[in-house]
C-alpha cells in the first residue's frame, strides 16, 4: 500500500495508523487515520497535533491517555467547530446528552444528589 505512505500528507506511517480496507488488495486505506479525521472535520493535520499536544495527549473531559487510533474528534453539531479530542466513552455520553450542558449539568447533579443511594 504505497510503501506505508499516506496519500495525503506523505508521511511514512506503520500500518497500525491505517484503517483496514477491502477495497484495496493490500487492505489498508490509502490515507492515513489521522488526515481522515483532519479532512472529515475540516481542519488540519497540523492543528490535530496542536490539539493534541494542548490536550497532553489526553481525552480533555476524562484525562486518559488518548492513542491517534482511539481518539475522537468533538465538534459542535450546529456550527460543525471542532471542540476537542475525546475518548470513546466521553464522545457517546456527550452524544447521548445530545450536546447539551444542561442535561449534563442535571445528570452531575443527580448523581451527586444520589451519592449513597436509598439506603
Amino acid at each position: 500500500h504505497n510503501g506505508g505512505v499516506c496519500y495525503r500528507c506523505k508521511r511514512r506511517l506503520g500500518p497500525d495508523l491505517f484503517h483496514a480496507s477491502s477495497k484495496n488488495t493490500h487492505g489498508k486505506q490509502v490515507v492515513c487515520i489521522e488526515c481522515g479525521k483532519a479532512r472529515k472535520y475540516g481542519i488540519t493535520v497540523e492543528e490535530m497535533q496542536e490539539i493534541r499536544e494542548k490536550q497532553n495527549g489526553q481525552c480533555a473531559c476524562c484525562k486518559c491517555e488518548l492513542s491517534i487510533n482511539d481518539e475522537h474528534v468533538d465538534h459542535n453539531h450546529t456550527n460543525n467547530m471542532v471542540r476537542g479530542l475525546l475518548c470513546i466513552t466521553c464522545n457517546a455520553a456527550i452524544g447521548f446528552a445530545k450536546d447539551s450542558p444542561d442535561v449534563l449539568i442535571d445528570m452531575a447533579m443527580y448523581l451527586i444528589q444520589n451519592e449513597k443511594g436509598w439506603r
